[in-house]
């Protein structure tokens, strides 16, 4: 009995929020799954990263590295830089601006459950990075200006079968100076 009140309870919800053109989503649901990408990457017996790119054009395959090289461009060599990252996802940026700049902490910030894990039990062993408990709208575990760098990866536009992503980062700088803002890094 318990059940059919909880259903019929969803169902009055969602219909309620129909009517004001909202459904109700799983967080990450527009994006690749953690679970079954992973699994797929470990049954071809590649990374996620050449998984994701198996079968994308040669523009896209070296995009990531191009955009890491004009991220380490904002940056003096070997400086040291505090990232926070919005949408890690596979964490294709995480590894490559941890393996090229000298990343003193890297702050995950991940809303798909799946991904979270993955950054937790993967991520987290080989770099730097912490995983916050992310709620989709603020970086309240952040300390004002304690990152030099902040990364949105998950912005996306959908254009017919195919889609554009966009990289938007903001380099903070000394109170001084002004505020570094690049996008589309393509």
């Amino acid at each position: 009995m318990a059940f059919r009140t909880k259903r019929l309870l969803r169902v009055l919800f969602d219909r309620t929020l129909a009517k004001r053109g909202y459904a109700l989503k799983r967080t990450g649901g527009e994006y690749i799954d953690a679970k079954s990408t992973i699994a797929a990457a470990k049954a071809a017996g590649i990374s996620i990263h050449e998984y994701i790119y198996r079968a994308a054009s040669a523009e896209k395959r070296g995009r990531t590295d191009r955009i890491v090289q004009r991220i380490g461009a904002l940056f003096k060599s070997g400086c040291e830089i505090s990232v926070a990252e919005i949408g890690t996802g596979t964490g294709m940026y995480l590894e490559r601006l941890c393996s090229v700049m000298n990343c003193t902490a890297y702050h995950v910030f991940e809303t798909d459950p799946g991904w979270q894990t993955y950054a937790r039990q993967v991520l987290a062993k080989q770099t730097k990075c912490v995983v916050h408990k992310c709620d989709g709208t603020t970086l309240k575990e952040l300390e004002d200006r304690s990152t030099n760098l902040k990364v949105m990866s998950r912005f996306r536009e959908v254009h017919g079968p195919d889609y554009v992503d966009y990289l938007v980062c903001e380099r903070t700088l000394p109170p001084s100076s002004a505020s570094h803002r690049g996008s589309d890094l393509k």
